[in-house]
């Protein structure tokens, strides 16, 4: 019984070993080249972002509609329409609903079946942040703060600020924290008072990120990170650009790009540059994190690929007549995007996956003589370990014969002893996939 323990303990790790290496797999299987797997036709245009929570992907557009998408079927599940009315914030996604305002009214639908649950009135020339918290909506709109309870609508608090509000609305410890618009940020306590919280000699530039107890953000030349535990800077760096876009962070790192074209790695705990890279053009939307990938949107409807780790390069997507409307929105194993499609005039969800494809070329031109060897190669894309079976016949005839059982060799060396007109056939396949081309090729004596 006493070796018992040990043995199931050992059985356990393997098995754990061999589940998370598999996981990781899972996790990632977005690499480059993409291509495009499904195009699903929108009414109107999408709002700025695609917003994911669990297992859906919500979006809205500004024909009024509100759309629920299953990422794993590839499906629209519900969408509704309010009318006549034009939203104009994408779907804000809280605890068990969804709220977004068209230009005189705020809605709160049920994000599992999209049913209204209430509607106020609420004019407002423009929406900076929506958002949950504990039973409350915090809405940060001109120079106002509006808080309302989640289940009614109904406004339990409103703050008048002296400048408008230029940042979402982050909350620590009952202390609503927020960038104004003459770049400082400020801070209103339970009190109820507004306080100038953090005071620096330049303007702050980004949007404000909060992760646990540390508070980032960029100016024109720095990027920093407060301790609000503390009230003070725990570091700062030198940017030589502006921040650009709003900071996004996993477990050790956070990233950002500039106005100078350049993106940033850093590690959260000290703010070492862990990583930098030169892009092309300015960054269009936001920046998109997925498990061992980064997206940059630029400029020119495409998007960079960089591994989050290091910074190389993975690859790019790049629209043709095409225009990014979005920022790219990662999955398990695709890639979303909003595109509008300007020579027809269409808005498009477009769901891209990893280009999979084998292509078979022969050493020689057809046709050949009898008796001369032709070498047939295959390349494949998308596959991972890649193993390759080569069947041929003549053109004439119903079926294959396997020429080459399946192995990791890409080539097959072919001595024709018939004329006639033949296909040669390459079947690719790893784990997951299997792919295939043909080729025809003459033999004349």
């Amino acid at each position: 019984m006493r070796y018992l323990i040990p043995i199931v303990i050992i059985l356990v790790l393997v098995y754990c070993g061999v589940f998370l290496k598999n996981l990781d797999r899972d996790i990632s299987q977005i690499s480059f080249p993409l291509a495009i797997e499904k195009e699903i036709v929108i009414e109107g245009n999408i709002i700025e972002k695609l917003k994911k929570d669990l297992e859906k992907l919500y979006f809205t557009t500004d024909k009024g509609f509100l759309y629920c998408f299953d990422p794993a079927e590839k499906e629209i599940l519900w969408k509704i329409n309010i009318g006549r009315k034009e939203i104009i914030t994408p779907p804000y996604v809280g605890k068990k609903n969804i709220y977004f305002l068209t230009k005189d009214e705020l809605f709160c639908v049920n994000k599992n079946d999209g049913k209204l649950i209430w509607k106020k009135s609420f004019n407002n020339s423009k929406v900076i942040h929506l958002s949950e918290f504990r039973g409350n909506l915090y809405i940060a709109f001109n120079n106002k703060i509006q808080i309302r309870k989640s289940e009614n609508g109904e406004i339990t608090k409103e703050y008048e600020i002296e400048y408008p509000i230029n940042s979402k609305i982050i909350i620590w410890t009952n202390n609503l924290i927020f960038l104004s618009i003459d770049g400082r940020i400020y801070s209103i306590p339970r009190n109820g008072r507004i306080q100038n919280l953090i005071k620096l000699s330049e303007n702050i530039t980004s949007d404000l990120l909060k992760d646990e107890n540390f508070l980032y953000f960029g100016s024109d030349d720095y990027f920093y990170c407060y301790d609000l535990s503390r009230n003070r800077v725990k570091w700062k760096i030198r940017t030589g650009g502006r921040v650009a876009c709003s900071p996004i962070v996993d477990e050790k790192r956070i990233y950002f790009a500039c106005l100078n074209n350049v993106i940033f790695c850093l590690n959260k705990k000290g703010g070492d540059i862990l990583w930098w890279k030169s892009i092309p053009s300015r960054v269009l939307f936001q920046l998109s994190l997925g498990r061992n990938i980064l997206l940059v949107p630029i400029l020119g409807d495409k998007f960079l690929a960089f591994n989050k780790k290091d910074g190389s390069k993975m690859g790019e997507f790049k629209l043709s007549g095409k225009k990014l409307i979005t920022d790219p929105l990662i999955g398990v194993s695709n890639i979303f995007i909003g595109v509008y499609e300007s020579a027809k005039g269409i808005n498009k969800l477009y769901v891209l996956k990893k280009k999979i494809a084998v292509k078979i070329i022969a050493n020689k031109p057809s046709p050949q003589k009898i008796g001369e060897e032709i070498i047939f190669k295959a390349n494949a894309i998308g596959l991972h370990n890649p193993k390759f079976e080569f069947y041929i016949k003549l053109k004439e005839s119903e079926s294959f014969i396997l020429a080459q059982e399946l192995s990791t060799d890409n080539e097959f060396s072919w001595l024709p002893d018939k004329e006639g007109n033949y296909i040669i056939k390459v079947i690719a396949k790893d784990e997951r996939n299997e792919v295939e081309d043909s080729i025809q090729f003459s033999i004349k004596k």
